[in-house]
């Protein structure tokens, strides 16, 4: 599977990212509307975002879900 992230889109992806996070929605940690695979070098960018604050955290969740679906 390639990952689905913008900075390196075709990669093959070697994680899958909780959009959000396990600890804080565990309800969703198998749901697939929440998992997108990822290579390490999004995923890192991705977490950076996260935590720049809370209104950057809600748009890069946004986008993630933009992007996952858009990959079905």
């Amino acid at each position: 599977v390639n990952c689905k992230g913008t900075e390196r889109e075709g990669t093959p992806s070697e994680t899958v990212h909780h959009i959000e996070e396990i600890r804080l929605a565990w309800d969703k940690r198998l749901d697939n509307d929440n998992l997108i695979p990822l290579c390490e070098e999004c995923h890192k960018e991705i977490h950076k975002r996260y935590r720049k604050g809370k209104q950057y955290k809600q748009d890069e969740q946004n986008r993630l879900r933009i992007l996952l679906q858009e990959n079905k």
